[in-house]
């Protein structure tokens, strides 16, 4: 009898320490929430165009998707890369800002949804574009940091 119990709290004890540790999700929303933060301090410090679609590429997955509103599909880093070298070629962001994304966190992806609104005065031009719109990321783990595998945004319905 008293193996028989032995081995039950044995038993009870292994299974009890095999268990998957439950994940901490809010640690994973404050991160991809200051993930949001990283990338509006960087665009906010002028960095030549070169440089920013370098620095944007590093938030990326291996194979991201892009989808801009209007536009056409881009897959891969190049075609990313591409894309965003071009967007900063146009002139300089003056500013860019984004509100409190709502995230939300299931089998090992991010879904993350936000405004943001960006200033750009463009090359050459005393002119400013102001554009205001909702983005949508999906996220995956890679080595444990959150990077967007697809982006995509539409505008901000006007007040």
């Amino acid at each position: 009898m008293r193996k028989s119990c032995a081995l039950v709290v044995y038993l009870i004890v292994l299974l009890g320490c095999s268990e998957t540790p439950t994940p901490d999700y809010g640690q994973m929303r404050e991160a991809l929430a200051n993930q949001l933060l990283d990338i509006e301090m960087m665009t906010n410090q002028g960095h030549p165009p070169e440089m920013m679609s370098a620095r944007y590429l590093e938030f990326f997955s291996t194979d991201p998707s892009v989808l801009p509103y209007g536009g056409d599909l881009m897959e891969g880093r190049e075609a990313v890369s591409a894309f965003y070298s071009s967007v900063f070629s146009m002139g300089t962001i003056v500013s860019i800002s984004y509100t409190e994304p709502t995230i939300r966190i299931t089998d090992g992806f991010a879904v993350r949804i936000y405004q943001g609104t960006a200033e750009l005065q463009l090359s050459g031009s005393e002119e400013h574009l102001r554009y205001t719109n909702v983005y949508t990321d999906v996220l995956v783990r890679d080595d444990g940091v959150w990077k967007i595998d697809w982006h995509s945004w539409v505008p901000a319905p006007s007040n």
